[in-house]
């Protein structure tokens, strides 16, 4: 599908321009754009937003009211070792939870 190229495009530009400029830049993505009228808008808006975090994405213009999109940011930023420790993780977790 040619819609999806461009995402596929986006996440390897990230790629690429933090690879070949020293500092590399910051990137910002509107993740809503990519899921525009689509019926699976939450579980593609989590999705790339992981897979741009992991091309080097520094912020994105997002829901933060959907849980599942900021627990998918929180996770992510863990598993790619952004955090020394995991006490910002359960800090965040918890005030997802209310708790």
């Amino acid at each position: 599908n040619a819609a999806f190229k461009q995402q596929e495009n986006v996440i390897e530009a990230i790629r690429q321009l933090a690879m070949i400029n020293d500092p590399a830049p910051h990137f910002i993505i509107g993740l809503s754009n990519v899921s525009t009228k689509c019926l699976l808008n939450h579980l593609l808006n989590r999705t790339f937003l992981v897979m741009c975090l992991t091309a080097g994405l520094d912020a994105a213009i997002m829901d933060a009211a959907d849980k599942d999109l900021v627990e998918a940011a929180i996770t992510a930023e863990v598993l790619m070792g952004k955090h020394l420790y995991s006490d910002d993780y359960v800090k965040a977790w918890r005030i997802q939870k209310g708790l």
